[in-house]
């Protein structure tokens, strides 16, 4: 019976708590302090620089990752054209 006393407290605690956290936001809400648009949104500032060298670091890793692919490609290309070039020749 005591853990049930103990549980009926926690669950009045949450309630109150959130009601309180309801009638806080109500409060704000009415008040109209609040914003309606984003301050500080990516269009009215400028980059941070470590968002630069972050885009430039992916695009760098980007044009790795493609001439890469370029090269396997021409790689291969070149293998079956030498297979295709040997077979011929039997």
């Amino acid at each position: 019976m005591k853990s049930y006393n103990q549980f009926s407290e926690n669950i009045d605690k949450a309630a109150a708590l959130r009601q309180k956290q309801q009638d806080a936001v109500s409060k704000h809400k009415e008040s109209g302090t609040g914003t309606t648009e984003l301050s500080g949104s990516r269009t009215d500032t400028p980059e941070h620089d470590a968002d630069v060298g972050a885009q430039q670091k992916l695009a760098a890793r980007l044009a790795a990752k493609r001439k890469a692919a370029k090269r396997s490609a021409m790689a291969a290309s070149i293998k079956s054209e030498i297979q295709q070039d040997s077979k011929r020749d039997k």
